[in-house]
């Protein structure tokens, strides 16, 4: 796998970093905050009678930053991180070392995935009879991030509502015959995950063979231990948490599981933004109407999904998951391109918000993005504006009732630029739009787990399918066009209107943004 090999050439450079950052993880991080508090507040004052302290301060800023410079991360990320250090230099490099320039895994944990996973990730030539150029340069490219395969032999049903979501995966899972694999963000107590654990237990009592990971820190709050006894308890279901929070100081929880993946026999798969919680069904109100949607995959695609599963299962567990074992049983032969892929902070490349980029880059008529938060770098902004500005119709749909006040504040900080160079942005009114997806001149398109924000591109754990040409791509075009008519257009004047405070809360939001 070429992020992990990445990964194992990353930790080998930083090896020394590395053991001094669980140094200062178990036992420094408290000493450092009190120290620098001192430092600042008490001897603020008298610094002048320490210079050597104060030398001693810059130096490691330098430092710090120099290492930041040299790294792979995104240019916003490190040109926060340096304002951070330089500010603050004692606690910024602390910080940096703990929460900024870490990967999750270890070089050991690394190699082992390597090793079994050589034979996981089926591997084909598709990409080379393609005839189109700019077809086979976004594959290219794609496989190259990523060295997952394009597929064909796969069929794609789009599913508009959170609802259809959890009616259609209830009943593939009652069709389970075999094995059942299931990892989500978020899990909450509620009618839907109910409906899930009886099913579940039904099936594990039919002799099927269940595995689910939910991610620690998305569930953290709205899933008890109570809650899983059942599930836990049944010799045929294996229940984990990923990454789950522990008495180890560090923000190694910045690096979250956010896939959404469910997969049923080898035979059928279902991705997209939705999680298992009453919200996503709206049966539960929290942000006015959940707008979301998801795919149903059925065939070949379906195998770099359980090479997806099983790669964070391991991470999860330390169990070698022999997906060989488990059949990709289907009778589907068409010729649509499918291309599903996985994304993680492991991966320096980056393959989402490349695939992204390229696809608004190649656009020639029109680029139609759904995303809960547009909390990304100026390179990315000024993609989208560029593209306004030489003729493509570029539209983004986006919430108009927020999830996280401050985080909407943000996304809205950007509006200026892409508003004045034509790009239409709109706000769903009826409630809080979190569906994940593009769609380019009715040829290219994106559903997956990826927000177009920093934690998503650079920091989770993510997935989504790339399309070509593929039927469900009107659907998706089809969804946009009807909800936009249920959206507000923002206008650029009355955004220009809004209040000093709004307008200054937003520019330092703004600065701070890849940290958040």
């Amino acid at each position: 796998m070429l992020y992990l090999q990445g990964e194992i050439m990353t930790a080998k450079k930083h090896k020394g970093l590395r053991i001094l950052k669980h140094i200062v993880r178990f036992f420094l991080v408290p000493i450092i905050i009190i120290l620098n508090i001192y430092i600042y507040f008490f001897l603020f004052v008298e610094l002048r009678e320490f210079p050597y302290l104060y030398v001693l301060m810059q130096i490691l800023g330098v430092v710090f930053v120099l290492e930041i410079y040299n790294n792979n991360q995104n240019i916003s990320y490190k040109l926060t991180w340096t304002i951070f250090i330089l500010a603050i230099p004692f606690s910024g490099a602390m910080f940096y070392l703990l929460f900024g320039g870490g990967k999750t895994i270890p070089n050991r944990k690394n190699r082992k995935i390597i090793k079994y996973m050589e034979d996981k990730i089926p591997q084909n030539d598709l990409i080379d009879e393609i005839d189109d150029k700019v077809t086979k340069k976004l594959c290219r490219h794609l496989y190259e991030n990523t060295k997952f395969p394009l597929y064909k032999n796969t069929n794609q049903i789009f599913i508009s509502d959170g609802k259809k979501k959890f009616d259609m995966m209830f009943e593939e899972l009652n069709k389970a015959q075999d094995f059942i694999f299931m990892e989500y963000f978020i899990v909450s107590r509620g009618e839907i995950f109910n409906k899930l654990k009886d099913i579940l237990l039904k099936k594990a009592e039919q002799g099927v063979k269940i595995k689910f990971i939910y991610d620690a820190v998305g569930s953290g709050g709205t899933l008890r231990k109570k809650d899983l006894e059942d599930l836990k308890n049944h010799q045929n279901i294996s229940i984990v948490p990923y990454n789950p929070l522990g008495y180890n100081i560090s923000l190694a929880i910045n690096y979250r599981d956010h896939r959404k993946i469910c997969i049923v026999d080898g035979r059928v798969c279902f991705v997209g933004g939705i999680n298992l919680a009453d919200e996503y069904a709206n049966i539960k109100n929290r942000f006015g109407h959940w707008r979301d949607n998801a795919l149903m995959i059925e065939g070949d695609a379906v195998k770099s999904y359980m090479a997806l599963f099983s790669i964070n299962w391991y991470m999860s567990t330390k169990e070698p998951l022999s997906i060989n074992s488990y059949e990709n049983k289907h009778d589907i032969i068409n010729d649509n391109y499918v291309f599903p892929f996985g994304d993680g902070p492991t991966n320096d490349l980056n393959p989402t918000y490349s695939l992204f980029f390229d696809m608004i880059s190649n656009a020639n008529d029109y680029i139609y993005i759904s995303t809960p938060y547009l909390i990304i770098d100026k390179v990315f902004i000024q993609a989208l504006s560029s593209a306004a500005k030489s003729g493509v119709d570029v539209r983004i749909l986006l919430p108009h009732i927020p999830d996280k006040k401050l985080v909407f504040k943000i996304t809205q900080s950007h509006y200026g630029k892409l508003l004045e160079d034509g790009v239409k942005i709109y706000e769903f009114e009826p409630g809080f739009n979190h569906a994940k997806n593009i769609i380019v001149d009715g040829k290219y398109g994106y559903v997956g787990t990826s927000n177009i924000d920093y934690r998503s591109m650079f920091l989770h754990f993510e997935c989504g399918n790339f399309m070509v040409d593929d039927k469900c791509i009107k659907d998706i075009y089809d969804n946009f066009i009807e909800d936009l008519d249920k959206s507000i257009l923002i206008d650029y004047k009355t955004w220009k209107k809004r209040s000093i405070f709004s307008k200054m809360l937003g520019f330092i939001l703004q600065i701070v943004s890849p940290l958040l």
